[in-house]
């Protein structure tokens, strides 16, 4: 190893990882993204589970759209409470 390269280890030689010693952090679009992902795909898997028991119980009665509409509302609602601590 002449110093330059990093070893297939990841180690650079000096005893850290990643080249200058320097913490690497999260990148906050990153964490932000991924975060974006998780909720939304709950939200799918909500929508998913509330449209088939709601078609399971009452076969087309209630539509696809009211689902949605039921469950945007409940989502903005236990939103605006949990930022207001209520």
């Amino acid at each position: 190893m002449n110093g330059t390269a990093p070893a297939a280890n990841g180690n650079n030689g000096n005893g850290k990882n990643g080249g200058n010693g320097a913490t690497k952090h999260a990148d906050p679009e990153t964490a932000w993204t991924q975060y974006l992902l998780g909720q939304t795909d709950a939200l799918v898997d909500v929508y998913a589970a509330a449209l088939s028991n709601a078609s399971s119980k009452h076969g087309n009665q209630v539509k696809p759209e009211d689902v949605r509409s039921l469950l945007v509302t409940v989502f903005i609602q236990r939103s605006r409470a949990v930022s207001y601590g209520a």
